[in-house]
């Protein structure tokens, strides 16, 4: 029996979820620090500070659409039912924070709430919103991006950031680079290469010009360029590459494209590359990576860092170390503590778990990753296979990030977006039928399913709709 909706609660859910979504974009670590926010280092505060405010309103959300299906933990019961990959990951999760807090404390554990609780929180929130809604934050995500994007492009050309970047052990930011990296609102410049690369194809999803759509997505990659990400950038060609040269030979072989076409398509790509190859060129974007096209100290770090097991006894490999005595590896290995650490979040992890509970927490993890392919668009899919693929040269994944929250937002949106341009095409073929027909009784095919794809779409409990729509 299909539960009864409160809907001023549902509506604030929604809200606290949009709020929620728009800090996380907005707010960095960073930005939370200049404003006085002891979220991250070289603040100090209590517990509770070390969550972002983002997470604390999402959390709300998820409290509030619950309890406006009645009782909240039988909700969660069920939701829970109705996503097991989900529910596994957090469950998951859960006793991963557990085991830090018993063999370590709190000290260096709370980035287990942004970084792996919240992509459940934001998923057992979305599936109670209906697709309408969940393809409205697709449109929000790439609004953000582009004034992200713009905002990278402008720090760029007045070689100065927006908001100051606070690392530890230096006074300024990245003041002793030798080449500038725009930070815009994401924060780091590394941390924006990831998100903008996960997200690049993510305007090619709106139903909108495809002038706009393509604008959208040189802009991004002109940003993915001044954030100066190499890892970003050469997962985003490789991945996407592939993907596109897959699609093209799909429709070439089933010919979806005329020869008018084809040579029309090609000579307006070769101009679209040349003119961003231009720009690029005139404007400098991008000077670290075509400068630094070699193994440099961060690569060698990267490559140094697998020597760490060498510094741990049996007991600590098997059951884990605490961040504070993994830094002491660190400084065993010969890195300095104020420029460089251990920049891979697999070996990290796998050091602070022990390799019994890291063995746990790749179950968990995978189960999100399964999940997001079974749930987002293939693009967005793309993207979850870059930002894994990025994410997994630096130590992302056992440090404070909320962005795989934010992709699992954006796999969510993207299905959703998916499921509505398929109905608007079935019910744009069910008009052009009823035009068309001679008497009353024409029957229009596929028109029986029409009424209940729509219904799955709007219905706000129908999660299950993304695998039966046609």
């Amino acid at each position: 029996m299909k539960p009864v909706c409160n809907p001023r609660l549902e509506q604030a859910a929604w809200r606290l979820f949009v709020a929620g979504l728009c800090i996380h974009l907005c707010l960095s670590a960073h930005a939370l620090i200049t404003l006085g926010y002891p979220y991250e280092a070289p603040l100090l505060g209590p517990f509770p500070f070390k969550i972002h405010p983002g997470t604390y309103l999402m959390a709300a959300a998820l409290t509030c659409v619950l309890a406006s299906r009645g009782h909240a933990l039988r909700s969660a019961f069920e939701a829970a039912g109705r996503e097991p990959l989900i529910a596994t990951h957090l469950g998951v999760m859960v006793l991963c924070l557990c085991w830090v807090l018993y063999r370590h404390g709190s000290s260096g554990a709370a980035f287990m709430i942004d970084t792996h609780w919240l992509p459940a929180i934001a998923a057992f929130t979305l599936m109670h919103f209906d697709d309408r809604r969940r393809a409205w934050l697709l449109r929000l995500l790439v609004a953000i991006l582009s004034v992200n994007a713009v905002l990278a492009l402008a720090e760029s050309a007045v070689q100065a950031r927006l908001i100051p970047l606070h690392m530890p052990g230096q006074d300024s930011g990245f003041a002793l680079e030798e080449h500038f990296r725009a930070s815009a609102l994401f924060g780091h410049p590394l941390a924006n290469a990831k998100l903008t690369a996960a997200l690049l194809p993510a305007a090619l999803l709106l139903p909108m010009r495809a002038t706009w759509r393509w604008a959208a997505v040189a802009l991004a990659l002109l940003a993915l360029l001044a954030f100066g990400g190499r890892a970003a950038l050469a997962s985003a060609i490789v991945i996407y590459g592939v993907g596109l040269i897959a699609t093209l030979m799909v429709r070439l072989a089933r010919g979806r494209y005329s020869y008018l076409q084809l040579t029309g398509g090609t000579v307006f790509s070769l101009i679209a590359v040349a003119a961003l190859v231009g720009v690029v060129i005139a404007t400098g974007i991008g000077e670290r990576i075509f400068a630094n096209l070699y193994v440099d100290s961060s690569a060698s770090v990267r490559l140094k860092v697998w020597s760490a097991y060498d510094y741990l006894t049996s007991e600590q490999l098997w059951l884990g170390i605490s961040s504070r005595d993994i830094d002491l590896v660190a400084l065993r290995l010969g890195l300095d503590p104020k420029y460089e650490a251990i920049e891979n979040g697999w070996i990290y992890l796998s050091m602070q778990f022990g390799l019994v509970v890291f063995g746990l927490w790749l179950i968990g993890f995978g189960c999100l990753l399964v999940w997001l392919a079974k749930t987002g668009a293939p693009w967005a899919v793309a993207g979850v296979l870059v930002y894994v693929a990025v994410a997994s040269t630096s130590n992302s994944f056992a440090s404070k990030t909320v962005t795989q929250g934010l992709m699992v937002t954006y796999a969510v949106a993207s299905g959703a977006q998916r499921r509505l341009d398929r109905l608007r095409r079935i019910q744009g073929g069910a008009a052009a039928g009823r035009r068309n027909s001679m008497s009353a009784s024409f029957h229009v095919p596929g028109s029986e399913r029409l009424t209940g794809i729509a219904a799955r779409t709007s219905a706000p409990w129908a999660w299950d709709a993304r695998a039966k729509a046609p």
